[in-house]
């Protein structure tokens, strides 16, 4: 004997989901709701920021809805290659330091102190208001020495 409570009276043995669908959307429809769940994507989207990495997705105003650039009007602007690949290796050794410390990408970093030859600092000057604002970076100190391009970074 199993405990069951009673039924209210006027319950059904088994719930008829048989036109529900098309009752509730003419109601939408002629309301003018519209109803749509984010609840999965906003739930995947907040594990994954929490765990440090940069999310978006499809919302207005993001970066998937735009359009592709066109590579040929950007080539332009491409400028010197060897200040590209300068700031990338500033910025790369910034999210690196943010990823060792269980950071978000989107943390600010205190400082950076780049430290390298003249001509380096020079391509790194040429692209320091980008590479701070890629890296959240507050401020750059330069250091002319000899040797490689070396980025120390205060998170």
């Amino acid at each position: 004997m199993t405990n069951t409570p009673p039924r209210p009276s006027g319950a059904p043995d088994k719930p008829v989901l048989d036109g529900l669908e098309e009752k509730w959307s003419r109601r939408w429809d002629e309301s003018g709701v519209f109803v749509f769940s984010y609840t999965h994507t906003d739930a995947v989207t907040r594990c994954q920021r929490m765990r440090g990495k940069e999310v978006s997705w499809w919302r207005d105003g993001s970066v998937h809805r735009a359009a592709w650039p066109d590579a040929c009007a950007l080539r332009e602007y491409a400028g010197d290659a060897a200040v590209l690949a300068t700031a990338a290796e500033a910025i790369a050794a910034v999210r690196k330091a943010k990823s060792q410390a269980r950071l978000s990408m989107r943390a600010e970093a205190a400082g950076v102190l780049v430290t390298a030859e003249r001509a380096t600092l020079d391509r790194f000057a040429a692209a320091s208001d980008d590479v701070r604002a890629a890296g959240r970076i507050a401020a750059v100190q330069l250091r002319d020495a000899q040797g490689a391009l070396k980025v120390e970074v205060t998170l």
